[in-house]
């Protein structure tokens, strides 16, 4: 509801260089989150990418990456908010901003409660 859509622009992922080659990693939700969203816990060997899985514990589609924009050393927020405000409005975009800021950089959210959404 807070996006008007549940498709979410711009979702980020680390990278990090190791042994010769780069590696994608989601360092998102720890196993009780997970477990609590209904989906596995990725597995990370620090050699393969370990980034969202597609499907839930119940086979239903989770999350899919839509668009790979890039790599980038620092994070674009130009980028980012122009692509927001594309896909979510920028009267949308300007309230989120106004309450991040508001807030003094501190989320009012308590994510680890909030009750997962059924699809």
């Amino acid at each position: 509801e807070m996006m008007g859509t549940d498709l979410f622009v711009y979702h980020g992922f680390t990278e990090f260089y190791h042994e010769g080659k780069w590696v994608m990693a989601t360092p998102a939700f720890n196993k009780e989150l997970c477990l609590k969203h209904k989906v596995a816990p990725l597995e990370f060997n620090g050699r393969e990418d370990s980034i969202f899985q597609p499907y839930n514990l119940e086979k239903r589609k989770f999350m899919e990456y839509v668009t790979y924009h890039g790599s980038f050393s620092d994070i674009p927020v130009a980028r980012i908010v122009k692509a927001w405000e594309e896909a979510y409005g920028a009267d949308r975009v300007k309230l989120w901003i106004g309450a991040f800021e508001q807030s003094g950089g501190k989320s009012t959210r308590e994510f680890f409660n909030e009750e997962p959404l059924e699809s």
